[in-house]
């Protein structure tokens, strides 16, 4: 038995996995490398044969774990793709925004697009969804079953019994407690782990305490008659500010101003979010019942067109902007911080993870003259961040997840984190639960 590590080596995204046991070849999430230093990767060829692969299993929606799905479909695999219902239904348009973002960049980039819309059509095709705990046969007596990972709607820990023996892929595990979803669940047992380690290195603010933060800037903001300007992901991220927002607004803790969600995509996805309440926590459901709507309140106005959105550089403070991409490398958002971030009463507030590489990071890591879209601009406004808005578990929920897993645990593979951060948490884990672990590089192979 082998896996391949092909994906999320020492950094975090681009996560693929190979799994080999018993004449199978079973790949867990087929996602895309972000950032200047990665993206080549996804024009490389697979390390295998992709007409030879069985199945697919996809742990969530985010493109970083299924946006090179469609390509290895127009590669040649044909088998089935399981993945949870919410799954499903967040992929589907994260895909095709890709899509269409490819074909708008594919001049420029001179290297032609990942996939084709029939590619993406093909694949939808051939998702066969699977809901947590359902054991599902991969064949003989392997199988797999899911476990919720609470890190977006429908995300999924894996957990795969091959030739006698428990494989469990943490896929991305949520930031815990958080609103709108259940708290990540720990498989029963493990004899290896294969687990992010995103935010492996430190420990988030608390809820209550991340609610103070966004409260007081939101309020500083006002004060200042500036523009709050958030960057952020179409997926989940978008959702928990607007249940924040929707929290401060109807009891008053922050006056009515206008607030724009300025991202077709996260309007979207925020459907999907309405069509799958199965996925919701008791504290959602409750919100609900008593007749809230978490994802609409008075001052909030969704953007449709580009044009709508430019317009809204014309208008006076003070106001706020949730707008994509999260890490600031396309998207709507570039255009609002080139026009108001020269504004020293303008704030930019960043509620995700900063890739290596990335315009966000650059921003976040204290760069003032900015250069993107063929302009310049000095950051003039503050730049604030806050982590616990983040969809990953901190180093504490990390190391408590896998405590909790049952089972002999022979090996602990830490992935999905830059490489200081995999080793820190590696050490972590092997000091306190004298577990063996390991950081894989990118491409390794290794036989258990």
């Amino acid at each position: 038995m082998k896996i391949h590590f092909l994906g999320a080596g020492s950094e975090v995204t681009g996560s693929n996995y190979l799994v080999e046991a018993g004449g199978k070849k079973i790949i867990v999430d087929c996602g895309v490398f972000h950032g200047p230093e990665y993206e080549s990767l996804n024009y490389e060829p697979w390390a295998f044969d992709p007409s030879q692969i069985d199945y697919v299993i996809i742990t969530h929606g985010h493109l970083d774990h299924v946006g090179r799905l469609p390509k290895l479909v127009r590669d040649g695999f044909a088998g089935k793709v399981f993945c949870t219902a919410g799954t499903r239904d967040i992929a589907e348009p994260l895909l095709l925004d890709s899509l269409h973002i490819m074909s708008e960049d594919e001049d420029v980039e001179n290297r032609g697009k990942l996939f084709e819309f029939e590619d993406l059509d093909k694949t939808l095709s051939l998702i066969e969804t699977v809901e947590y705990q359902d054991e599902t046969s991969l064949g003989g007596d392997d199988s797999f079953h899911f476990v919720d990972a609470g890190h977006i709607l429908g995300s999924a820990s894996v957990v795969l019994t091959l030739e006698g023996k428990k494989i469990v892929f943490s896929g991305d595990l949520g930031n815990s407690p958080a609103p709108i979803l259940r708290d990540p669940v720990s498989p029963k047992e493990a004899d290896y782990v294969v687990m992010e380690s995103t935010y492996g290195d430190r420990v988030h603010e608390s809820g209550n305490e991340r609610q103070e933060v966004l409260k007081n800037i939101v309020l500083d903001n006002i004060a200042k008659k500036g523009w709050l300007i958030i960057p952020t992901f179409a997926v989940e991220r978008a959702q928990e500010l607007l249940y924040e927002l929707n929290l401060m607004a109807e009891s008053g803790a922050i006056p009515q101003i206008p607030i724009y969600l300025d991202s077709p995509l996260a309007d979207k996805v925020t459907q999907v979010f309405i069509k799958h309440p199965e996925y919701y926590d008791d504290d959602m459901r409750a919100l609900i019942e008593a007749g809230d709507d978490p994802f609409y309140f008075k001052g909030l106005k969704f953007i449709k067109s580009s044009n709508e959105s430019r317009a809204l550089n014309d208008k006076p403070g003070p106001g706020v902007v949730i707008a994509g991409s999260g890490m600031v490398t396309g998207g709507r958002v570039r255009h609002h911080i080139l026009h108001h971030m020269g504004d020293e009463n303008s704030t930019l507030l960043f509620v995700g993870f900063q890739a290596q590489g990335t315009l966000g990071r650059l921003i976040l890591g204290g760069k003032k003259k900015i250069y993107f879209d063929n302009k310049t601009v000095t950051i003039r406004g503050e730049v604030k961040s806050i982590s616990s808005f983040s969809a990953h578990a901190d180093r504490d929920g990390l190391m408590n997840w896998v405590d909790k897993i049952g089972g002999d645990k022979k090996r602990v593979f830490m992935t999905h984190g830059e490489e200081e951060v995999t080793r820190i948490l590696a050490e972590s884990v092997k000091e306190k639960f004298g577990l063996d672990t390991y950081a894989p590089k990118l491409g390794e192979i290794i036989e258990l």
